[in-house]
């Protein structure tokens, strides 16, 4: 339900690798709520496959490490075998609820559990509630040994709470003391921190020509920057001066865009914001690259590496979805702390929009959740054209802002051989 009204997504891997893991956490980062484990386990570890289908060991730690970073992760579920001793990894990393086990569990039993427990969340209950609908079910199904409880997680004395006057217990949901309102976190009913109008009436105006305004715009803008007006003002002789004046990656992005036979209108306008991004990005990336390699000793903090790591880390689907702007946040950050000054000057004001979060940024979260939905396929036929009035007005605001490219030129290298590999 929630799934397909595009609320939240339902991502399932099964039997997961090492390398999945990590590759999902990088293609979904900060968009984690929920991360739920089924399988085989243990107090130190879980149990993946590798390729090759034999079983790889995943430690608890460095697993725990990995959660810790994702700021949107509620709840931790490990429904496999005794998994109590990795709740205290969990919680001291930051994650704010663990459901655990302190035994073994039968697999009829677990995914009864899990069952209940989703479908309880899936009608609107906090994950308090839920645990508790879970918990009544086990209990009514298979008699009070089975009773189950919830535990605040305390530094001190905290390992003999697991245990019930009947005995050891399956499960038990265990929270930071300190955050005791996450117990009432809830699935959310529509998409939070949506810019995209959805269910919108946007068209045309009558009489003007798709491309007609952002053209003009642009072309406005860029002569401000000294870029010269056509000999001939006809309107292919604008257009074809904005192609020419921006550098040759975004150019060609918008002859296609402004071809009407070229890529369908939303995609083509998604691949022009992520071309230019990529382009600022991987520029501001070459001069880090420079500098690192100037300055071996260069301070890079922690944070800025789980950035440029994921980077790195990009797998085929995870390139297609992934946010240039968050490593463009990072650069940015490393240059200020060693007080590298970025040799595109005009990119202070840039760095000063996202931090203002005025129309620039807006625009930039926009094109971000249209990536995100054309990539997944979640756009509503009735809606594109909607979709794509919003996407242009929003495309021409960011190019208005980086209407300073103009000034900047690349060197095209030809001919390149490979004497030796």
């Amino acid at each position: 339900m929630h799934h397909d009204k595009n609320y939240i997504e339902v991502y399932h891997e099964p039997s997961a690798s090492l390398e999945d893991l990590f590759e999902l956490f990088n293609r979904f980062r900060d968009r984690i709520v929920i991360f739920h484990y089924g399988g085989h386990a243990g107090n130190t570890h879980l149990q993946l496959e590798n390729d090759a289908g034999e079983p790889q060991i995943a430690h608890a730690k460095g697993l725990a490490q990995l959660m810790g970073q994702e700021e949107q992760l509620q709840l931790v579920f490990l429904n496999g075998c005794a998994t109590l001793n990795q709740v205290d990894m969990l919680l001291s990393a930051g994650v704010g609820m663990v459901i655990a086990t302190v035994v073994s569990i039968e697999d009829k039993m677990a995914t009864e559990f899990g069952e209940q427990f989703y479908n309880a969340l899936a009608s609107q209950a906090t994950i308090q509630k839920a645990f508790e609908t879970a918990k009544a079910f086990i209990t009514t199904k298979y008699g009070p040994s089975m009773e189950i409880n919830r535990y605040p997680y305390r530094r001190v004395n905290w390992e003999g709470k697991e245990k019930s006057a009947n005995g050891e217990i399956p499960w038990g949901l265990y929270h930071d003391e300190n955050r005791p309102e996450i117990l009432e976190w809830k699935l959310p009913t529509s998409k939070q921190d949506s810019v995209v109008i959805r269910g919108g009436d946007f068209s045309y105006p009558d009489g003007v020509q798709v491309n007609t305004r952002l053209i003009e715009t642009l072309f406005n803008e860029i002569t401000r920057y000294g870029v010269l007006r056509p000999g001939e003002m006809d309107f292919r002789s604008i257009r074809r001066t904005v192609v020419d004046s921006y550098p040759a990656p975004m150019g060609e992005q918008l002859r296609l865009l402004f071809d009407p036979n070229s890529t369908p209108r939303l995609k083509q306008l998604v691949i022009t914001y992520n071309t230019i991004i990529q382009l600022l990005c991987f520029t501001l990336l070459s001069q880090l690259w420079d500098a690192r390699f100037r300055n071996p000793g260069l301070a890079i903090h922690e944070d800025y590496l789980v950035e440029i790591n994921s980077f790195f880390a990009m797998g085929p689907e995870s390139y297609q979805v992934f946010d240039y702007v968050k490593l463009i946040k990072a650069i940015a950050g490393i240059f200020a702390e060693n007080n590298i000054e970025c040799f595109i000057g005009e990119f202070s004001a840039v760095k000063e929009s996202f931090q203002a979060k005025d129309e620039f940024f807006k625009a930039y979260l926009f094109m971000e959740e249209m990536k995100r939905d054309v990539q997944d396929d979640h756009v509503d036929a009735g809606e594109i054209q909607s979709f794509c009035v919003q996407a242009e007005e929003h495309l021409g605001t960011i190019l208005k802002k980086l209407a300073f490219l103009v000034h900047y030129k690349l060197t095209t290298i030809k001919r390149i051989e490979v004497i030796n590999y």
